[in-house]
């Protein structure tokens, strides 16, 4: 995401450095990775888990694990996201290197520059709806994969399979 728009998720000068099918890529990849990510982490957390008690009770811890690991995959990349694009908004009035870095090959006046800086300083609204929104997508998508995952919990059904090959104790 923070390919697609370094700057925010303002509606010009947020792709400085990539223009047409390019990003048109990254943005399908972003996407991918929305909704991929806290859906193969609620996966590999279903299948990792070998916790003692009833089936019931390891059906339940189950899915706590699945929308845990789906909730986090997102809001820790949002975080990421939210971090890594106000720094780079905050940096573009002081470090001319961030300018330089944003829009290569470009002879900026200070005019146009002042206002890239002030455009993409207005526009920070967008992480906090990044931080507000991907987590809610990665707890429901964790929770459906969850319920794929696990399906329904067998009576009396040892654990299926192990997450990672154990050494045979001796």
């Amino acid at each position: 995401m923070y390919a697609v728009a370094p700057l925010g998720l303002a509606s010009h000068a947020t792709n400085p450095w990539v223009h047409g099918f390019p990003i048109g890529l990254a943005v399908l990849l972003a996407w991918v990775l929305l909704f991929g990510a806290p859906a193969l982490a609620a996966v590999v957390a279903v299948r990792c888990y070998h916790g003692p008690g009833s089936p019931e009770h390891a059906f339940k811890a189950r899915i706590r694990l699945a929308v845990t690991a789906g909730f986090l995959t997102t809001a820790i990349g949002a975080l990421v996201v939210s971090v890594l694009g106000t720094a780079t908004i905050a940096l573009m009035p002081r470090a001319g290197w961030v300018l330089h870095w944003l829009y290569p090959g470009q002879h900026l006046s200070p005019a146009l520059a002042y206002s890239y800086e002030l455009t993409a300083s207005v526009r920070t609204d967008g992480y906090g709806l990044i931080l507000l929104f991907f987590p809610v997508v990665g707890l429901v998508v964790g929770l459906v994969a969850a319920g794929l995952a696990v399906g329904a919990p067998p009576p009396g059904a040892p654990p299926e399979r192990e997450c990672l090959s154990r050494p045979a104790s001796i």
